[in-house]
């Protein structure tokens, strides 16, 4: 039996070349397990009495048919698809309070595309894109500009960040589900930053090196041995962007503050999301009890 990554898949879609991008993206992840892809898009909010006349209910149904056409076109007639649009008075705010109604009663994860300011193959986050990280409920997926031009077959190299935290801990958790279901290689990769060190100090570095592997090696240990670890000294965005440079998916953990289940980008993550050379899969912070 395949295994289930999540339940659902919500791709943000509104027919342009960056929302194709996160389809493909969302098509394959839910290759992997039975997710139920949710095309998502999200309509003009407006006053409640003009919500109320049939005209507008009908051309509302119309609009939404016509332009999700071509993404179930895209999905060759997957049964596990379903459109999701509601008002709302920004794409970000829609498709936020659309990801917390189905991750209420099971685990999703929200797919996007990068601004069409973004080089091609590269993640770089628009302004929903920078709205909805700012307190996602559930994980959010990027898509790199152009990823549907040069979809792979399946995920065959991850690498995950790894910095001894809670939440790089739930990141290699997942990261780790995903190689296990599609035979990837795993690849955990964690940075001491000598900038944060007093200058010249050797000695400190290398007790930060040192106490970084070994939370490591106890984190590899908890995942069955599976995968690499390595410890690299150096920017930890650039390291973590050139350790994933022939990856398909690279996956991160949220900031350690702000609301539990919820996506918060620190300055590592959000320095990746411009310069990333693939799929970024940043995490939520987990609860205390998780």
């Amino acid at each position: 039996m395949a295994t289930k990554l999540f339940d659902s898949v919500i791709v943000g879609f509104d027919g342009s070349e960056q929302s194709a991008d996160a389809l493909a993206l969302g098509r394959l992840l839910g290759s992997v397990g039975p997710s139920t892809i949710v095309l998502a898009y999200i309509t003009d909010h407006q006053p409640p009495f003009e919500r109320q006349r049939r005209i507008y209910a009908q051309a509302r149904r119309e609009k939404v048919h016509d332009l999700l056409e071509p993404a179930f076109a895209a999905l060759d007639g997957r049964a596990d698809v379903e459109p999701a649009s509601i008002d709302s008075s920004s794409p970000a705010r829609g498709l936020h309070d659309l990801a917390y109604e189905y991750c209420k009663y099971g685990s999703g994860v929200l797919a996007i595309g990068s601004t069409h300011r973004s080089p091609i193959g590269r993640v770089v986050l628009g302004s929903v894109g920078e709205m909805l990280v700012s307190g996602c409920p559930c994980p959010i997926m990027v898509a790199p500009k152009g990823f549907a031009g040069h979809v792979p077959e399946s995920f065959t190299r991850i690498v995950a960040g790894f910095d001894g935290s809670q939440e790089s801990r739930a990141a290699l958790s997942v990261a780790d589900r995903i190689a296990r279901a599609t035979d990837a290689d795993l690849e955990i990769v964690g940075v001491t930053h000598h900038s944060t060190l007093s200058r010249g100090d050797g000695e400190d570095l290398a007790q930060n090196r040192e106490g970084l592997q070994s939370r490591l090696d106890e984190a590899l240990a908890d995942i069955g041995g599976r995968g690499q670890g390595s410890v690299v000294d150096g920017d930890p965005s650039e390291c973590l962007a050139e350790a994933a440079s022939d990856a398909q998916l690279l996956v991160l953990g949220a900031r350690g503050y702000g609301p539990h289940h919820h996506v918060l980008m620190g300055s590592v993550s959000s320095k990746l999301m411009r310069i990333a050379p693939c799929p970024v899969l940043v995490m939520p912070r987990p609860a205390p009890d998780e």
